[in-house]
């Protein structure tokens, strides 16, 4: 009979300790066009802009977001971004061209079609940095601008953005680097358009 008891026990004590199911706190961020806009053309030419994958070292070749605290490189644990920073680098671009006026038509790396010239990007830095009395979002990047009619560079430049955040907490990081984001790549097509402002 003792032993009956104890086995209704074991049972009972089983059954009472189900596992609760696993809770699920990652969170995924867009970044994504702002709508402001730093040049817009009065007259649109007849060519063709074709916006290459930009190049990136191995670490920001995800969806991490990245921060740099005492020179050591760390990534949030249950942040993350919804594409990587190149993904989200292009598109962005390619909407902020598509509303300035300049090209007649804007085109990815992956399209088939005949562009007039490309634009070469390099990300060198997507990253929050954390020092004693800094906190910030930094974004750098170098563009060229080629002719791929005669396979000539038309132009260089290095950019870099440093945005500030207000409080360490994720929202903050995520808006900082939206902010940074959108005002390098701004800047970048109002470089173009002042490339192209006498091109018919």
């Amino acid at each position: 009979m003792k032993f009956i008891t104890f086995l209704f026990f074991i049972i009972f004590v089983g059954c009472s300790l189900k596992p609760k199911p696993v809770v699920d706190n990652t969170q995924a961020y867009i970044l994504k066009d702002d709508n402001t806009q730093a040049y817009i053309s009065n007259k649109q030419n007849d060519k063709i802009l074709k916006i290459t994958n930009p190049s990136l070292p191995m670490y920001l070749n995800n969806q991490n977001i990245t921060y740099l605290q005492n020179f050591k490189t760390n990534t949030y644990a249950l942040n993350f971004l919804e594409d990587t920073p190149s993904n989200f680098y292009v598109f962005m671009l390619l909407s902020k061209f598509e509303k300035s006026n300049i090209f007649k038509a804007l085109i990815n790396e992956d399209s088939s079609v005949f562009a007039d010239y490309a634009l070469e990007s390099r990300i060198d830095a997507f990253e929050q940095v954390i020092n004693e009395d800094e906190n910030y979002i930094l974004i750098r990047i170098s563009v060229n601008i080629l002719d791929l009619n005669t396979n000539k560079l038309i132009d260089h430049k290095y950019f870099q953005i440093k945005q500030d955040v207000k409080e360490q907490e994720i929202k903050d990081v995520i808006n900082s680097f939206n902010k940074a984001l959108n005002n390098i790549n701004n800047e970048i097509v109002a470089w173009v358009g002042e490339n192209f402002k006498d091109l018919k």
